[in-house]
Parts: structure tokens; C-alpha cells; sequence
């Protein structure tokens, strides 16, 4: 099936809504069957990407526990839609919403943290952008699934699922079709080969490997700066292109300006993923923990030091951090601290604040870290001293590097030659244990 742009943006905004909730099998739409098995409500919404779209397609069968309701309100313009979901799963036991989007497979899908964004061809003709009060986990099933009397469309549709964690809360989907949620980075179709890990979400990684007798026993794992809303992208690949190593870039694409590579209203399964990718990528490329190079400056440094003290790896080498998450966030990135803990109180703050210094107190094999930063940035004072003198409280030494009148907004320039100075000093002077 060919259609051309044009058409798909005219049929993208031709949206069918069908909503599973009460329990009155003879309403169209509203059909549920209560199972002991599973706990979940389901809510199944059929987005008409073309003109061939099956008008008899029903929804997956529901399955909620008594007293559970859904609510959805839809506001939209040509180019814009709206949908607001409010809902409670009739259980007192923890459970969990979800909610499948269904598209024709002719449709080329990135999916991000909270998002995806839709292709044909090459060309981006609309995005999904998903914020809640509660955890979520996205999953692309590109037809495999059943789906109640979807079953037989499978071959010509794909599944978004969306799994709320949460007996009860809400979920506004925006879908546009201009003025973009996502900056499209071409993580599909472009020149770069972009792959996804799933383990307790998904995470967009790039990864250059090498043959290099020395490089090959080596992973330098880069971590992203804040950025424009909905920007995602990584730093310092065009700075390391010349070093012959195994290097890896992890996105935080979560929210719509990342979530410190940590966590997702409370819930850690971006920090456990992100764990589990290091591990997995330690056990296929063959490279040891401690042959491993974690950089990033602000904040991807201050994700690099989280995640190389909780990993122990060899080497942690970044510029500017924030080592005390939530007091930076809490005026200029409020989105920011609402998405990882939920709430944007004193005691949000005050428990983001705390996350590094306690993995510091509970680390073991401590890396060779290195901290770069300007004396006139006010990360110096407020951020690079505590972490340090943290640090050696607690018996881990911090290499402290100093720039004479540095402000934070011109960290990146010096920090990207120091840091290629860095790498190649540890790779030549690489010893075989």
C-alpha cells in the first residue's frame, strides 16, 4: 500500500474511538469480561492512518475488575487531538491500565520514553506524545498479538500498547500532525543504525563497535545533556569519532526533556534498564566493568556518575554535573522533577537530592572519577565541592579539575578536547591484567 503525503496527513486526522469499560456486552462501545486472571482495564483505540481501515474491527475484549471505570474526553483541531483518559481499576490490590493504540503497518514507528513518532517512507507525518500520574511502559507489537476479532487484521495493523501503573489516574495523549511534540533525529531511515533495549522499558542506543586490538576491549558509554522540549540527541560523538573503541550512546527520551536517566514518577525502571544495558553490553562485546568509560556533562554527568558508581566501572570522566538532582531542576525544569518523583514539593527535592550521595555511601568499587568544572559556574560551590568532600568522607578520592573562569555555558568546548584527551591516554596506556 503506497500513499502519498498528502493523503496520509489528511487520513491521519480521520481518528475512531472505541472505549472498553462497564460491563453491558450489547453496547458496542462498551464491552468488558471479568476474568479472576487478570486484574487490568483495558481501553483499545483504533487510529484510522488510511481510507482502507476495517469499519468492522472491534476493540480487544476488556478485562475489569468490578466497580472499575473510564472516562475519555477529545479535543481537536486539524492539526492537533486531544485525548484525555481518566480512569480506576476496581481492585484494591495494586494494578495496572492499558491502553492499545492500533495502526495500519504501513506506518514506520519510533517509539520514545513516553511517545512515538509515525513515518511513511522517510517522511514524519504525525507524533504521540503521552504524559500521566503514574509510571508507564510503551511496547511496539508490529502484528504478532491477538486481539480479540483484531486477530484476522492482524497482518495489516500494529499494536501501541501503553501500560499505566496505577489503580487509577489519568493519561492526555497528544497527537499532532505539525508543529512536532518530537524533534525527528532520523532514528529510522537515517544514516546511523539505531537499535532498542527492552528490559523494564525500552531505551534508543547507538552503537559503533570496533575490531581494534586495543579499542575492542574498551566501551565508552556517552550520556545526554538537557535540551529543547521534545529535543533528544546525544554529545561528544563528532569529539570521539577518531578514537578507535567500542562506544555506545544511550538517549533519555523520557518525558519531554529526559528524566536524568533515573526514574519515572518514583518507579526505577529507567535506572534498571539503563543497569541491564551496560551489563548486556559488557557480556556481548567482551569488555570487563572496569574497561568501561563513562562521560556526559551537567546532566548526562550527573547520569554517568550514577549509573558508573552503581555499575563500578573503571573509569567515570564528566563535566559540570548536578549532583544535587532536585534543588537544580526545581525552577528552571519543573517537568523535569515532577516526571521522576512525581511531585514537585520540598520533599521531592529534598529525596532527589539524595539519590547520588546514597549510592555513593553504598558504593564498593568505586570508579576513577574525574570531575571537570568552571570556577565561575555555579556548579563548582553548589555542586562539584559536596559531591567531592561526599566522596572522600566516605573513602573514595575524586580527581577535581578546576577551569579558571569557566562558566557552565562554556563547559561543553573545554570539556569535549579534555575528555578525547582523556580516552586516548587510557587506551594507550592499556595493560593486560
Amino acid at each position: 500500500m503506497e500513499l502519498s503525503l498528502k493523503t496520509a496527513k489528511v487520513l491521519l486526522r480521520k481518528l475512531t474511538v472505541r472505549r472498553v469499560s462497564g460491563n453491558r456486552r450489547n453496547d458496542p462501545d462498551k464491552i468488558t469480561e471479568t476474568t479472576n486472571d487478570v486484574q487490568q482495564l483495558r481501553v483499545v483505540t483504533h487510529l484510522n492512518f488510511t481510507k482502507h481501515s476495517d469499519p468492522t474491527i472491534n476493540p480487544c475484549d476488556g478485562f475489569a475488575p468490578d466497580g472499575s471505570t473510564h472516562t475519555r474526553t477529545i479535543n481537536s483541531t486539524e492539526a492537533h487531538f486531544q485525548v484525555t483518559d481518566v480512569f480506576q481499576v476496581g481492585s484494591d490490590q495494586s494494578q495496572e491500565a492499558e491502553f492499545v493504540w492500533v495502526i495500519p503497518a504501513v506506518y514506520s514507528v519510533i517509539k520514545h520514553g513516553h511517545g512515538f513518532e509515525f513515518l511513511l517512507g522517510n517522511e514524519k507525518v504525525a507524533d504521540l506524545y503521552i504524559k500521566s500520574n503514574s509510571p508507564i511502559r510503551l511496547h511496539v507489537d508490529n502484528g504478532r498479538q491477538s486481539c480479540g476479532n483484531l486477530e484476522r487484521a492482524t497482518a495489516q495493523n500494529q499494536f501501541l500498547l501503553v501500560t499505566v501503573e496505577s489503580n487509577n489516574g489519568f493519561i492526555n495523549t497528544e497527537i499532532n500532525f505539525e508543529n512536532f511534540k518530537y524533534t525527528n533525529r532520523n532514528l529510522i531511515g537515517g544514516s546511523e543504525a539505531w537499535s532498542q533495549y527492552q528490559a523494564d522499558v525500552g531505551l534508543n542506543y547507538l552503537l559503533k563497535t570496533t575490531n581494534h586490538p586495543v579499542g575492542s576491549k574498551y566501551l565508552l558509554v556517552g550520556f545526554a545533556a538537557m535540551r529543547p522540549l521534545g529535543d533528544f540527541t546525544y554529545n561528544y560523538k563528532a569529539s570521539l569519532e577518531n578514537i578507535d573503541a567500542n562506544t555506545v550512546f544511550i538517549l533519555d527520551d523520557f518525558g519531554d526533556q529526559g528524566a536524568y536517566y533515573y526514574a519515572d514518577h518514583g518507579s526505577l525502571g529507567i535506572y534498571r534498564s539503563v543497569q541491564s544495558l551496560l551489563r548486556g553490553l559488557s557480556e556481548t562485546l567482551g569488555v570487563p566493568m572496569k574497561n568501561m568509560i563513562l562521560f556526559g556533562s551537567s546532566k548526562g554527568g550527573t547520569a554517568a556518575l550514577l549509573h558508573g558508581i552503581s555499575a563500578g566501572v573503571g573509569h567515570v570522566y564528566v563535566g559540570a554535573p548536578q549532583t544535587k538532582i532536585g534543588t537544580f531542576v526545581r525552577k528552571p525544569h519543573p517537568n523535569v522533577l515532577e516526571l521522576i518523583t512525581g511531585g514537585t514539593s520540598d520533599q521531592d527535592v529534598e529525596r532527589l537530592d539524595s539519590v547520588l550521595f546514597e549510592h555513593v555511601g553504598k558504593a564498593t568499587m568505586f570508579p576513577k572519577t574525574t570531575v571537570i568544572v568552571g570556577n565561575a559556574d555555579h556548579h563548582y560551590k553548589n555542586h562539584a565541592v559536596p559531591f567531592v568532600e561526599f566522596s572522600s568522607d566516605h573513602g573514595h578520592g575524586v580527581n577535581l579539575k578546576v577551569l579558571n573562569g569557566v562558566p557552565h555555558s562554556e563547559i561543553g568546548h573545554k570539556y569535549r578536547t579534555l575528555l578525547h584527551g582523556y580516552i586516548t591516554r587510557v587506551i594507550a596506556n592499556h595493560k593486560e591484567s
